[in-house]
C-alpha cells in the first residue's frame, strides 16, 4: 500500500508525479477489495441498485472489466444491453493547451453489450452468523429446500403396529386386516370313519390363543393321490370354541378308508 508523508519539512513537492502517486495509492484500495471478494477484472457484476422500481431500472454501479462504472438506469423494465464506456474530460493548461485529464468508465445502453440480466448481483451480508461456502447456491438447491414441509425427517421407518396417529411412524388409513391367532395342520388318518352318509366329531386342541372370540377356516386334505378312493368326504361346521380347542365335524359319502389331515387357520373377530 502506498502512503506518503506529508509530515517532511522544508515545503513538500507537490507536483504531478505525487499526485500520481495518490490515485495509485487508492486505487489499490479498490483492487484490494475487489479481489477479497472474489471478483474477476474480465466477468461483470451489480455491485447496488439497477433493480425494478415503479416502471423502471434504477441507477447504480456495476464492475465491468476491471473498472468501477455508474449506471443511470433507464427508462421501462426492457432487459438492456449495457457496455462499459470511457468519458473524457479536458482541462485549461497555463501553456495553453486544453488536454485530456479526466476519464471515468461508465456503463451505457449499447445493443453490442451484454443484458444486464446476465450480470451477476453481489448481495451484501449483515447477518454475523453466516457460515461461508465456497460451494455455489443454485436456484434449484433453493426450490428444494423450500418444497421440505417444516420439522420433516429423513428415512423415518414406518410402523404397522404403531398407533399412535402423532408420531412419525404412525401409517394413516391402513386397512382393517383381522390377526391371526393360529394356524396349522394335523393328521386325522381315517377320519371320518361311520358309515356312509354320515358325521363324525373330532376335537383340535392347541397352545391357547387368549380368546374364544374367534373364526376357524378349515379344509380337509387327502393324503392319497387325486382320485384314489376314500377321498369323498367335507367339513361341514366347527363349534365348541374354547383359547385351547375347538370341534370339527365331517360328513362321509362312502365307507372306504381314508387317510386325511386338517387344515386350519384361525383369525379373530372384528
Amino acid at each position: 500500500m502506498i502512503k506518503i508523508d506529508f509530515t517532511q519539512p522544508g515545503g513538500f513537492p507537490l507536483e504531478q508525479h505525487v499526485l500520481d502517486k495518490l490515485q495509485q495509492g487508492y486505487s489499490e484500495i479498490l483492487r484490494a477489495f475487489v479481489k477479497y471478494i472474489g471478483l474477476d477484472d474480465t466477468s461483470n457484476y451489480v455491485i447496488s441498485g439497477c433493480q425494478v422500481s415503479s416502471g423502471n431500472i434504477t441507477a447504480g454501479y456495476l464492475y465491468m472489466s476491471g473498472d468501477l462504472c455508474y449506471f443511470p438506469g433507464v427508462t421501462g423494465t426492457v432487459d438492456p444491453k449495457i457496455i462499459k464506456a470511457i468519458v473524457t474530460t479536458t482541462a485549461p493548461f497555463e501553456s495553453g493547451s486544453n488536454l485530456a485529464v479526466y476519464t471515468q468508465a461508465v456503463a451505457q445502453v449499447n445493443a453490442s453489450g451484454a443484458l444486464l440480466s446476465t450480470f451477476t448481483r453481489l448481495y451484501p451480508v449483515y447477518d454475523q452468523n453466516y457460515v461461508h461456502t465456497d460451494n455455489n447456491f443454485t436456484s434449484l438447491l433453493l426450490t428444494k429446500l423450500n418444497g421440505i414441509e417444516s420439522n420433516a425427517e429423513v428415512n423415518v421407518q414406518a410402523d404397522w403396529a404403531d398407533i399412535n396417529p402423532l408420531s412419525d411412524s404412525f401409517i394413516k388409513n391402513k386397512p382393517l386386516l383381522l390377526p391371526v391367532l393360529k394356524h396349522d395342520s394335523i393328521g386325522l388318518g381315517n377320519f371320518p370313519n361311520p358309515s356312509s352318509g354320515t358325521t363324525a366329531t373330532t376335537t383340535v386342541t392347541f397352545p391357547s390363543v387368549g380368546t374364544d372370540q374367534y373364526i376357524v377356516f378349515a379344509t380337509l386334505k387327502s393324503r392319497s393321490t387325486l382320485g384314489a378312493a376314500g377321498q369323498d368326504c367335507v367339513p361341514v361346521v366347527t363349534s365348541d370354541f374354547t383359547p385351547t380347542s375347538f370341534k370339527i365335524i365331517a360328513k362321509e359319502f362312502d365307507t372306504t378308508t381314508k387317510n386325511t389331515e386338517l387344515h386350519y387357520l384361525i383369525i379373530a373377530k372384528p
